[in-house]
């Protein structure tokens, strides 16, 4: 079938291991096929240079295969698709890969920020953006500078408002028993200024947060609706506790004695504002309800009485205010963070400024940039800018893309998909771990459909595992299938919304409902193993320690069953946790050099000289005798001299250590 006449967006969902790079490479290629020097019409984008460099590499080496006459995996499907001989393939492959070479720079395979930055540089004048401008891709790491910048003009005239906000923040932080110190809450808050939530307020929204006029406005109305709402609950706690005073009651006289809920009306008298439970609730209109068999008869009747005279008229009062506090709680919770909102301000005003006099844009603002001028826009408009006609899109790991990245390119899809032409998208939610980045899985699973109708959208489901052994197939199968079930239910509770509503009820295990895999023909089902080990928690012993103890063991057990150290991998959360494994394997190798076991690895991080056990011993005591007098120099000095000599001796916890200090000093 000629690709002109698919009239499809075609979304591949494909897992991990199930062979999306080669479906892409083949896609592409087939493109390739399709059209003469159609290369420089297709658009392919993922999101690292890595995954950018291994398709590219892909491509054109499957093109080299085709044109030398090696075997390759797509000859068959080129031959059936195009009605060529094999001969006629091999030799336009040759024409194919002789035309990219040739104009490599028109071999249009990039990471979305590189295609976005490609195209901005076309609308720098309708941006306002002068011409050498830098790109700084790291955002955040101006925030510092920004936020000591910010407060060490405190002094200055105008930025009263800003001292009366920040000194309202550093109450509050005192109040919540955190330190005064604020500059790093602030950096850390400021991250929130490059979160697409805020950037996609519209300028209205954004100039009334700057308001602090505005602020300081709004802030009294939440103030004045918490206020009439605990009015309203003192009042009627002070009503009810009169009610049941006059009748000679106390409330360890109804149901639940010093329990009783009814102590939720002193509570109110008082101004707590204690939660409803289910017990209270229960009490409206139901006086048996009050008391128990074993209740004296004159406490009953006098109970009795006061539901009559008023305190059942209390409850249902107290439990109507309870149901109707929707106003209250946001008012409540607006105010935890509301004296944030106001720095968010001053720090994105010293921010853009900062950047206006750097001539800098920063890499998250090209997406804003562009979905400004690309909204405004038609599609030829933007390819006459960006100086080539695009005719095919192909996007990988879809799960990671923005809302405003798509809405960039939503638009020259559509405009693609008028015309006729085949585009590919791949995608796997489970795989969305770009969220710092603002990524949205939600694209992929709903909003594709909502975007283009049904019938535009062919869905593919790569389920054939590539990569892994069947064992591991199969644990990866029943594992997400009870992870998913397991968490659904947890997300709904008892929420009686959430479970009348059928999206929300059954989202995560829709999201999940297409991840079982096959073990593909070429791996042995019976092949693979997954063991998981819970390590229990032992007084004054540490779980890094016996995990560390454990791996040596595992290793070796390993290397019995005939796995080689290529066929191992070992993952860390963290680049300290890969110090502590690296640390562990070098004494483990030096304490067994005559050990039939090997333990050599290779890491990045482990192997800096800056975390060689070594140079840190010969750096402490450096730094001591260069400060003999410093007792902090000492103490890191004896320090790291003890770790080294005792790891050395034997693998000794760090509370040894710590013990050993202190009788040094």
């Amino acid at each position: 079938m000629s690709f002109n006449n698919i009239p499809y967006l075609h979304v591949y969902k494909a897992s991990a291991g199930s062979g999306k790079t080669h479906q892409l490479t083949g896609q592409y290629i087939r493109l390739l096929f399709s059209a003469d020097n159609n290369f420089n019409h297709i658009l392919a984008v993922t999101f690292t240079n890595k995954a950018t460099d291994e398709m590219k590499s892909r491509i054109v080496k499957e093109l080299h295969n085709l044109a030398v006459g090696e075997e390759s995996g797509y000859l068959n499907d080129l031959k059936s698709e195009f009605g060529r001989s094999e001969k006629e393939i091999r030799n336009r492959s040759q024409h194919i890969l002789r035309s990219i070479l040739h104009n490599y720079s028109n071999f249009s395979i990039s990471t979305i920020d590189s295609f976005f930055q490609q195209t901005m540089r076309a609308f720098t004048r309708e941006m306002g953006i002068t011409g050498g401008y830098k790109v700084e891709v790291d955002n955040r790491s101006f925030l510092p500078e920004i936020v000591d910048l910010m407060l060490n003009e405190l002094d200055q005239p105008g930025n009263e408002d800003l001292m009366r906000w920040l000194l309202d923040f550093m109450n509050d932080r005192i109040e919540d028993n955190k330190t005064w110190k604020i500059n790093d809450d602030i950096v850390n808050l400021s991250g929130n200024l490059f979160d697409e939530r805020f950037i996609t307020l519209s300028e209205p929204i954004q100039d009334q947060i700057s308001d602090k006029n505005l602020l300081k406005a709004y802030k009294e109305n939440l103030f004045a609706i918490i206020r009439n709402y605990e009015e309203k609950i003192v009042a009627l706690g002070e009503r009810g506790l009169s009610i049941i005073e006059s009748h000679g009651l106390s409330y360890s006289d109804f149901k639940g004695k010093s329990s009783s809920q009814f102590k939720r009306f002193n509570d109110w008298a008082n101004g707590e504002m204690p939660e409803l439970k289910t017990t209270f609730i229960d009490f409206a209109n139901n006086v048996e309800s009050w008391y128990i068999k074993s209740t004296p008869p004159d406490i009953i009747n006098k109970i009795e009485s006061a539901y009559s005279d008023g305190l059942n008229d209390c409850v249902n009062e107290a439990i109507a205010l309870y149901n109707n506090c929707t106003n209250y709680v946001t008012a409540k919770e607006i105010l935890r963070f509301f004296n944030t909102l106001g720095i968010l301000s001053d720090v994105n005003n010293r921010l853009q400024a900062y950047r206006r006099d750097s001539n800098m844009i920063f890499l998250s603002d090209t997406t804003e940039l562009l979905n400004k001028i690309i909204a405004d826009s038609d599609s030829p408009f933007v390819y006459e800018k960006i100086g080539s006609r695009l005719n095919h899109f192909m996007i990988d790991e879809f799960q990671d893309t923005s809302t405003m990245q798509w809405n960039n390119f939503r638009p020259l899809l559509q405009e693609s998909l008028a015309s006729g032409n085949y585009n590919l998208i791949v995608g796997d939610v489970k795989q969305s771990i770009y969220r710092w980045r603002n990524s949205d899985w939600r694209l992929l699973e709903d909003q594709l459909e909502k975007d283009f109708s049904a019938p535009s959208i062919q869905q593919h489901v790569l389920d054939t595992n590539w990569r892994s052994d069947g064992h591991i197939v199969t644990f990866n199968n029943k594992f997400f299938e009870e992870a998913a079930t397991a968490l659904q239910a947890v997300y709904n509770g008892t929420d009686e919304e959430i479970l009348e509503d059928k999206d929300l009820s059954e989202k995560i295990s829709n999201v999940y409902s297409q991840l079982t895999q096959q073990v593909a023909p070429i791996k042995d089902v019976n092949a693979g193993r997954v063991t998981i080990n819970f390590i229990e928690k032992e007084k004054g012993i540490k779980w890094q320690d016996v995990a560390l103890k454990e791996l040596t063991k595992t290793l070796e057990n390993l290397q019995d069953e005939g796995f080689r150290l290529k066929d191992i991998a070992i993952l860390v959360r963290d680049g300290k946790e890969g110090i502590l494994v690296s640390e562990r394997l070098l004494q483990y190798k030096s304490e067994n050099r005559c050990s039939k076991y090997k333990f050599d690895f290779i890491s990045n991080e482990a192997l800096l000289l800056k975390n060689s056990m070594v140079i840190k011993v010969v750096d402490a005591l450096l730094k001591y005798i260069n400060n003999p007098h410093e007792k902090t120099k000492q103490f890191l000095a004896i320090y790291q001299y003890l770790r080294f000599i005792l790891l050395k001796v034997n693998w000794i916890p760090t509370i040894i250590i710590w013990s050993s200090i202190m009788r040094s000093l």
